[in-house]
């Protein structure tokens, strides 16, 4: 894993070049004009908590090969907009880390131990059930995410070389729509950039500020990249299970 310092912080978070963060920007103001629309008070948050995601990759014969299960963080914003009694939409913003870790798989199929860390920034828009339980308000939610791959990177036991050279245990992790188009040679490219799915939210609101909740994902997006005019038969599609914690204003 590479060392974090001052001057890696920009690798660490992996901005978007400003391509990419035109769409972000796109995303991120139809959040926050959202509240706009609604006659009721809005009620803005913020969340944070740790997750666990993997890839699933199937092919044409509907064969399935699952990834383990690698850590990581979500971090972002909410907006809680009242629509009718006990009922809420509630879309947000959130910088998530997925990824996977496979015992014998990865660069180029030849390390051990391979881990990857992919960076998203991630839009679920959920509707959001708020029904009287004891002191507090369970919560039950459901809608679509989509999500943009804005990098990340990778890691293993072992070195691997291409040729004569030797490119270490490391590398960053791109999103390509083209894989042909590559990038570093330690680059990895773990998919299409676009990912989108459906989203899934049970919790508990012990107060008007305080929440916490147990959110899952599944991806609908294949983010299997073509190369060239080839593309192949397999499907991507990413899965994450977190728990965070929130608090409104």
């Amino acid at each position: 894993m590479k060392k974090l310092g001052l001057k890696s912080l920009n690798q660490f978070i992996k901005f978007p070049n400003k391509s990419k963060l035109s769409i972000i920007c796109l995303i991120s103001s139809i959040v926050f004009t959202i509240p706009e629309l609604s006659m009721a008070q809005p009620r803005f948050g913020v969340n944070a908590g740790a997750n666990f995601s993997k890839v699933i990759l199937s092919n044409s014969n509907s064969d399935f090969q699952e990834y383990d299960f690698i850590p990581g963080f979500q971090i972002g914003l909410s907006v809680e907009i009242p629509f009718a009694d006990n009922i809420f939409l509630q879309p947000s913003v959130s910088y998530i880390r997925k990824g996977f870790k496979s015992p014998n798989a990865g660069y180029l199929g030849y390390q051990t131990d391979f881990r990857l860390k992919a960076d998203y920034l991630e839009l679920p828009i959920l509707v959001l059930f708020k029904p009287n339980l004891g002191n507090g308000k369970f919560l039950f939610g459901a809608g679509p995410y989509i999500a943009y791959g804005t990098g990340g990177s990778w890691n293993s036991d072992i070195g691997v070389g291409v040729g004569d050279i030797n490119i270490g245990n490391k590398g960053d992790v791109i999103f390509r729509n083209d894989g042909s188009e590559g990038g570093a040679l330690d680059s990895y490219t773990y998919g299409r950039p676009f990912d989108y799915g459906l989203s899934g939210l049970l919790g508990y609101e012990i107060s008007q500020q305080i929440s916490f909740q147990l959110e899952g994902k599944f991806g609908i997006a294949n983010l299997q990249p073509r190369y060239g005019e080839f593309t192949p038969q397999q499907k991507i599609r990413n899965i994450s299970i977190g728990l965070s914690g929130g608090y409104k204003f």
